[in-house]
């Protein structure tokens, strides 16, 4: 091969190379055009106001999408709780799984907007190329907080519903209502998750911190290990701690579809503790504390749960 042969191909690679990325930066240029720009812990994007075609990947996102009768495109079919079923039918497509989003079907849906949480957080990048995404997960250590930013980034983008405020005053007055209940109350509590026949257990700092620095809970051990899956315990953990409520989440019906917390939990040891003296024990609404605990719905739940506790 000749020299001039040699620069010329060269040269020709150069170009189709430059071509491509500037086919890319004008790609995403227009892709993320929009009205408004949202800031998250990802990024800043650009999302057009009131979005045809949204998909959401954050199940406590689409609960309050739903309550609010704001309409969705696409979601992860499989993972959906029971009463959200709706999203099954074939008016709405199947965004994949919480971890595994379909990008083919998503590519071919072309979306306004992309809504994810947590369990996307690895594949923001990739979602971001097919559509404006925003990333709305909830820091556990300031939970309610977190709640109110993600209604009040969603009044933003949805400007059609004007409830927004009126909700987050509602949510502010019942949590206030319960604080003032739990720091006026004696009782110490446990946060503990059952996941077929073993024990876990929950306390600040945790997933579930919301029920002790949110909503004002004594804590009966000061000393649990904060990890992801909580720490494990036994039965004679509970005795020696002798909590006078244990808030009892049974994973079961999340993974499994089915409970065995309440069959564990009765036995002879569980029974000498100071919760089950005095009945106690509450069995929380699984999906709400566990997949949908940042949606409009599930807080109303998760505090009305814990109020029950102290009456």
């Amino acid at each position: 091969m000749n020299k001039k042969k040699l620069i010329l191909i060269i040269g020709l690679v150069v170009l189709m190379v430059g071509s491509l990325i500037i086919a890319k930066l004008v790609s995403n240029a227009n892709q993320h055009k929009g009205d408004i720009e949202i800031i998250h812990e990802l990024g800043t994007t650009p999302v057009k106001k009131n979005p045809e075609k949204v998909v959401v990947f954050d199940l406590g996102i689409l609960e309050t999408l739903d309550s609010l009768d704001i309409k969705v495109a696409a979601v992860p079919k499989s993972n959906l709780p029971e009463h959200l079923n709706k999203y099954k039918g074939n008016d709405i497509v199947d965004a994949g799984t919480l971890f595994e989003p379909n990008l083919e079907a998503l590519y071919e849906l072309s979306p306004d907007l992309i809504i994810i949480s947590a369990r996307q957080r690895t594949l923001y990048d990739s979602l971001n190329d097919i559509a404006p995404t925003i990333y709305l997960q909830i820091d556990n250590a300031d939970f309610i907080n977190g709640f109110k930013k993600n209604l009040e980034t969603l009044s933003q983008i949805f400007t059609k519903q004007n409830n927004f405020d009126e909700f987050i005053e509602e949510v502010e007055r019942d949590i206030a209502e319960l604080y003032q209940i739990t720091s006026n109350s004696s009782l110490k509590g446990l946060f503990v998750m059952v996941d077929v026949d073993t024990l876990s257990v929950f306390g600040k700092g945790s997933r579930f911190d919301v029920i002790y620095r949110g909503f004002g809970v004594k804590v009966a051990d000061e000393n649990i290990d904060v990890s992801t899956h909580g720490q494990n315990i036994n039965f004679e953990y509970l005795l020696n701690i002798n909590p006078d409520i244990i808030f009892v989440l049974d994973k079961g019906f999340v993974t499994e579809g089915k409970g065995t917390a309440e069959a564990l939990l009765d036995n002879e040891i569980v029974k000498q503790t100071a919760a089950s003296k005095t009945n106690k024990i509450i069995y929380l609404t699984p999906y709400s504390w566990y997949i949908t605990s940042g949606g409009l719905d599930s807080i109303k739940i998760i505090i009305d749960e814990v109020a029950a506790a102290f009456e």
